[in-house]
């Protein structure tokens, strides 16, 4: 099943035939619908090519950060732009995984992350795009062996595209 998600080349025909493209990254929707369901299609890559190692975290971070954040509608405005910043943190200066993870602990303690409100963007900035040059479905129509630099390469391109805006003021 792997081979066929990794080699798979999305038309416009078959965006049509699933329902066209996700609201908030703009990216084709698979064929449940959902666009959900690509965490689940770069899971599957991720068990087949990644080895536990710091490479691994890393380009699983950059995974779920990238989708998150073309994605708003999941998190609070505060849990989005901390995202944001530790994304562009890890893209241009990269620290271990481990000391990521405790930064972000520390920070997030006892914050709210969550948007109680999936779908709803009302907390997310007019300015955040809901176009990117780069989403998770291309990532997974890219060969399995390319992932690790695919997902890098999206994780930086979702920052560029997000440079600019302004985090809310606390």
């Amino acid at each position: 099943m792997l081979g066929a998600v990794s080699s798979v080349t999305v038309t416009a025909a078959d965006r049509d035939a699933v329902g066209g493209a996700c609201a908030e990254c703009g990216g084709p929707l698979p064929a449940s619908g959902d666009c959900w369901d690509r965490v689940a299609e770069l899971l599957e890559i991720e068990t087949i090519v990644l080895d536990g190692g710091e490479a691994s975290l890393r380009a699983h971070f950059y995974a779920i950060g990238a989708y998150q954040l073309q994605h708003p509608s999941r998190l609070t405005a505060e849990a989005l732009f901390g995202l944001r910043d530790r994304v562009a943190q890890m893209v241009e200066s990269p620290i271990p995984v481990a000391m990521l993870r405790r930064e972000v602990r520390r920070r997030t303690r006892g914050t709210k992350v969550t948007s109680g409100t999936p779908g709803s963007r009302d907390h997310v900035p007019g300015a955040w795009p809901t176009r990117w040059s780069m989403t998770a479905a291309d990532v997974v129509a890219r060969p399995a062996d390319a992932y690790v630099a695919s997902v890098g390469e999206w994780a930086a391109t979702t920052v560029t595209e997000l440079a600019g805006i302004p985090a809310p003021r606390r």
